[in-house]
């Protein structure tokens, strides 16, 4: 994976699961009963669903339904088996809504496990490549490809005879913890979008800052954000929490 193709595929990754959760979120409010009336708060920020420029308002007096989707379906019927309790007026519960985790809950939690997914990707692909050029030896790359992140950034030292900035390593473990937690400690999720944003950027930071351990090259359209991924490293004094 190329840093180009790294920071376009972290864009896109990120820009689809974002609009995927405003979808959801903007669904969401629609059959909701706690969104009645059209002053309602609601409606006073976004995300959420309106009529084109001149057709009739959005009729926020009673709640939308929603038509699943067909893999929904079989996951309910998988989920109830097949003699499920009928209530009066045919239907099937499965689930209390207010059980179920926020769309933009989930989502950020997916967006930053597949960013973080995303970055030690490009890590492992740019340095593995740059061994080979370099001949290092087997051993060697086998210990990289086998250690935590601070051992990993120290062959990285050693190997190419430059210094790893402090904060590089501090902002790398960072999101290294906060991604092993919403991994491997279920009752931890990311609840606030922004969040999910920052853990983002920061990724996208750090591979920066990787990337120009062994290559000055940068895509001229992401110029602009250099600066944001300075500030973004330079505050990671220490392993910080996000």
């Amino acid at each position: 994976m190329t840093y180009q193709h790294y920071l376009s595929e972290s864009d896109i990754y990120m820009i689809s699961l974002f609009q995927c959760m405003d979808n959801a979120h903007a669904v969401e409010k629609m059959y909701s009963w706690d969104n009645l009336g059209k002053n309602n708060i609601a409606w006073k920020t976004g995300p959420y669903l309106s009529s084109a420029a001149n057709k009739p308002k959005m009729d926020h007096t009673t709640p939308y339904c929603l038509r699943i989707s067909t893999e929904n379906s079989e996951l309910i019927n998988y989920i109830v088996g097949p003699k499920p309790s009928f209530n009066k007026n045919g239907g099937v519960k499965f689930c209390n809504m207010k059980e179920m985790i926020d769309s933009t809950t989930i989502i950020s939690t997916v967006a930053i496990n597949m960013q973080f997914a995303l970055l030690e990707a490009f890590e492992f692909d740019t340095f593995n490549e740059y061994f080979k050029t370099k001949l290092i030896t087997e051993k060697v790359i086998r210990t990289y490809n086998h250690s935590p992140i601070g051992k990993r950034l120290e062959i990285i030292s050693t190997s190419l005879g430059k210094e790893v900035k402090k904060e590089l390593i501090y902002a790398y473990k960072s999101v290294s913890n906060f991604r092993n937690k919403l991994t491997h400690e279920p009752s931890i999720l990311c609840v606030y979008p922004m969040v999910a944003l920052d853990v983002f950027s920061v990724c996208q930071a750090i591979a920066f800052y990787l990337n120009q351990l062994i290559s000055e090259y940068i895509p001229e359209e992401k110029v602009y954000r250099i600066s944001l991924w300075k500030e973004k490293i330079e505050r990671f004094y220490e392993e910080m929490d996000f």
